[in-house]
């Protein structure tokens, strides 16, 4: 998820829930800023674009499905949650989405 949804999702459901939320992007390190557009991930469902520019353009996508996948099974990388950069999240424009 990206940085602002992660903001609004805590602001609106509850802050226990930053030990079970990463940012989709890169969800195995500690983010050090939020730049303007840094972490976000566009839905390809809404993109005007051909379908095989999109196949290619997004098809990092699929292999973070999978590296997640591995993680939340305990057999891939450590995934970084929420609660380890809760005041950098806090500095995120909710409405930048």
């Amino acid at each position: 998820m990206a940085p602002a949804h992660l903001r609004r999702l805590l602001r609106l459901y509850g802050e226990d829930l930053h030990r079970k939320t990463y940012l989709f992007a890169d969800p195995f390190s500690q983010p050090r800023s939020f730049h303007h557009g840094e972490y976000k991930v566009y839905d390809p469902s809404f993109d005007p674009r051909p379908v095989e520019e999109l196949v290619h353009a997004c098809r990092w996508m699929r292999e973070r499905g999978q590296q997640i996948g591995l993680a939340l099974r305990s057999t891939g990388n450590t995934l970084v949650a929420a609660s380890q950069y809760l005041p950098l999240i806090e500095t995120v424009d909710p409405h930048d989405i």
